[in-house]
This record gives C-alpha cells, sequence and structure tokens, in this order.
C-alpha cells in the first residue's frame, strides 16, 4: 500500500467495517440456543464470509498501489512516459478516474446509512440478515 496516498488507513477503515458486519451477523443468529457461547465452526464461517468480502477490493488496492509506485518513482523509459503522460492529464479527469476507484465504500450495517454521493457507482455491499430482521421486528411493534 502506498502510505502517500492513505491506503494502509483507508484499508483498515474498511477492514474493521466488514469484521464488525460479520460478527454483528454471527452475534444475531436465532439457530444459536446457548446465547452465552459461539461453537468455532459459526466463527470460522464469518472470518471466511469477511475474507470473502474484503480480499478481492484488498488485492485490487495492493495492485493498484504497486503500479502507483512503479508509475511515480519508476526508472526505465515506459515508467517516466506514462509519468509524464498521467501527470499532463487535465484536473477533470484526473478526478473522475480517482472517483471511479471510490466506489467501493462499506457501512456499518445497524447504522443509518450515509447516502450515495451523486454521479459515483457504488459497489453494493453484502445486507446484513441480523439487521433486516431487527427492522422487521421494530416495524411490527
Amino acid at each position: 500500500m502506498n502510505p502517500s496516498t492513505g491506503q494502509g488507513a483507508i484499508n483498515a477503515f474498511q477492514d474493521a467495517v466488514i469484521l464488525v458486519n460479520c460478527l454483528y451477523d454471527l452475534l444475531g443468529d436465532d439457530d444459536d440456543e446457548d446465547k452465552g457461547s459461539l461453537p468455532m465452526e459459526k466463527i470460522s464461517e464469518a472470518f471466511k464470509d469477511y475474507r470473502k468480502q474484503r480480499f478481492p477490493h484488498a488485492k485490487f488496492q495492493f495492485e493498484n498501489a504497486n503500479m502507483f509506485a512503479k508509475v511515480m518513482s519508476g526508472q526505465i523509459l515506459s515508467d517516466r512516459i506514462l509519468r509524464m503522460f498521467i501527470t499532463k492529464l487535465p484536473n477533470w479527469l484526473q478526478q473522475k478516474i480517482s472517483m471511479s476507484k471510490a466506489g467501493y465504500r462499506p457501512q456499518v450495517n445497524f447504522l443509518p446509512r450515509v447516502p450515495d454521493p451523486p454521479n459515483l457507482t457504488i459497489f453494493q455491499q453484502k445486507p446484513s440478515k441480523r439487521h433486516m430482521q431487527e427492522t422487521k421486528e421494530h416495524s411490527e411493534k
């Protein structure tokens, strides 16, 4: 991850949000008769779900950071040409490219949703079964 772009911090926040969502759903399973303990299988399932949700995005960020570092500090001719081309792009195009990568923004399922910004395609995150159930129960009261 490129520290100058804050990718490590952003990925840490995204990891935390997805992990909290997985644990939130885990703790809401009605299948567990004994609410005081969780079987290891359920905990393993939660971490597998976390990995399934996070790995593709973290891998994309890692690969993107490597490419960025190579372009911005690469010494071979092709890196220099690409760096010169990228730095000459108009600001509006640079912002558009940057915003296209901002569509992955997981949110904590049990908190009010932050509205999606206009003109930005947002990746849909996995819905929370527990939150949907709690919302349904609350609306029925």
